[in-house]
């Protein structure tokens, strides 16, 4: 019976796994496509069903940034560490092969840039209040003490609209639209270095989209435990 308990808890920890790598692999491939063209409409349906898609399974984080707020969080959304860090390499793999198919099968052509004469503390600073605001808003409606509703739809309507506001945060400044996630980010960036863009100039300082999001992850989750639960 142990044997029996211990195969089905291993085949429904990678299905819980495989469903994070899906969702984010379609999460790219949606920022592609709608994101970064500026169809923020589209993107938010199309976030509100993706969250939809495997929130009873995994909790539809698709974010490695999202991921270590739940391993940081003190309350019964708390994260074990180590699936934590198996959902950040399953995201990883999906954002990766999410831009992969982006590119080849419907030719985006989207890229991050940053020009770095001009508007680098701009991208910085729009990296981190992005996260910061996507990542809190997911610690707050996860928790029943502190969501704003108890109906889901309207729970993961608000995750949803947090995510759309968190990329028009600096939209008209000389950067792009960030994704405010660090597996998506890195797998347009691959995707960049497979085109040879990395290097033209305005791609020197891509790795502000890899690096900010934790800055303003962190905050969130500060943020969240010391002055707004006490609160």
């Amino acid at each position: 019976m142990a044997r029996h308990e211990f195969i089905t808890t291993i085949v429904e920890s990678i299905m819980i796994l495989i469903f994070e790598m899906i969702g984010t692999f379609l999460l790219t491939s949606l920022y592609q496509s709608c994101a970064a063209t500026g169809n923020y409409m589209g993107f938010l349906v199309g976030f509100f069903i993706l969250l939809i898609f495997s929130a009873r399974i995994s909790g539809s984080h698709y974010n490695p940034c999202v991921t270590l707020a739940f391993m940081l969080r003190k309350d019964t959304g708390r994260f074990n560490r180590w699936i934590g860090l198996a959902y950040m390499i399953f995201q990883v793999g999906g954002g990766f092969c999410g831009a992969l198919f982006a590119y080849y099968i419907f030719g985006a052509q989207s890229l991050l840039t940053v020009d770095v004469r001009s508007s680098w503390y701009q991208a910085m600073t729009q990296v981190i209040i992005g996260s910061f605001i996507l990542v809190f808003m997911y610690l707050t409606q996860t928790e029943t003490s502190t969501k704003l509703s108890n109906d889901p739809a309207i729970t993961t309507g608000i995750v949803a609209s947090s995510y759309v506001v968190a990329m028009l945060i600096g939209v008209g400044a000389n950067v792009g639209v960030s994704p405010q996630n660090f597996a998506i980010a890195l797998g347009i960036i691959s995707m960049q270095t497979f085109q040879g863009t990395i290097g033209s100039g305005s791609t020197n300082w891509t790795w502000i989209y890899l690096v900010f999001p934790w800055v303003g992850a962190l905050a969130a989750v500060f943020l969240y435990e010391c002055i707004f639960k006490r609160a």
